[in-house]
């Protein structure tokens, strides 16, 4: 049977079908890129055109005209580290926003600007175009179907942040993840570390105040700190508020490795409850 004969259109050697799956990738791309402010104003620094590294003793070379950022501006404008920068670099780069140059060993970044303004003008039209558009649409229902989670912790620094890189990674296509805590931090290193060893990265996640969630809706509100849970006995837009007790992993003591010990066990304990109480139940909402 051709193609034609099973309603598949070909153009330019590829599927139709192909193509447009193609097109909602790319939307969905894009406005990952622009959803976050750190991201935009990443984009306006580019746009400016402007030299990199004007800071005296950066080390960085840069000839007068040129464009180009590099990542140690990032970090000082924003106050992060390489690694959360390149995670939101990444982002622009998926959406075909970025143009990236070697100089030496230094890499710069700046708006491509012809690839940007050709890329935003066809959004509109790959949104609003036949097939394509029932694919955006088909989409965004089954990103709706998702049961949103949040997981809450005293610092946001370690068991939470574990919670969310392992729902997310276990059962993606199901959950929506994220987690905050009652006081923002930072992402412990132990806990990068040991879901590493699973194949997870939690590098770029950042610790959120509790504060950024309060007026949105979630499935499933998770403490899983004793603290949390009594600092937040009512979440308004949680339909089910559940309490996790795990083991203060800040106040683990010894070697280093000793302390990574208690981040591991943990983190195995997490991912055993996360397990059995959501991605193994069918509908059924767990009450404890």
């Amino acid at each position: 049977m051709s193609s034609g004969e099973l309603g598949v259109v070909e153009e330019n050697g590829a599927r139709r079908d192909d193509l447009q799956d193609k097109g909602v990738d790319w939307l969905v791309a894009l406005g990952r890129a622009l959803s976050d402010p750190i991201r935009v104003r990443m984009l306006s620094m580019m746009a400016e055109g402007r030299g990199c590294c004007d800071f005296s003793g950066s080390g960085v070379p840069v000839e007068e005209g040129e464009e180009g950022i590099c990542v140690c501006e990032f970090e000082e404008t924003f106050g992060m580290g390489q690694s959360k920068v390149s995670y939101h670099i990444k982002k622009l780069k998926d959406a075909g926003l970025v143009h990236e140059e070697r100089r030496g060993k230094w890499t710069f970044y700046s708006l491509d600007r012809e690839a940007a303004s050709g890329l935003l003008g066809e959004a509109p039209e790959r949104l609003l175009s036949g097939t394509s558009k029932r694919s955006v649409v088909g989409a965004a229902a089954e990103a709706s179907d998702r049961a949103r989670v949040l997981f809450l912790c005293t610092h946001n620094s370690a068991r939470s942040q574990m919670a969310e890189g392992l729902l997310r990674h276990l059962a993606g296509d199901r959950f929506e993840a994220m987690s905050a805590g009652t006081e923002a931090t930072h992402v412990r290193p132990l806990a990068i570390r040991a879901m590493e060893e699973l194949g997870v990265d939690i590098s770029g996640q950042e610790s959120k105040p509790l504060d950024r969630y309060l007026q949105e809706p979630f499935d499933y509100v998770i403490t899983v700190c004793d603290d949390a849970n009594e600092a937040c006995p009512f979440f308004p837009g949680a339909a089910n508020r559940l309490h996790w007790s795990f083991e203060d992993t800040s106040k683990a003591e010894g070697t280093e490795e000793e302390r990574f010990e208690v981040f591991r066990s943990v983190r195995d304990r997490i991912r055993e409850r996360i397990e059995d109480d959501l991605v193994a139940t069918d509908g059924d909402t767990p009450t404890s």
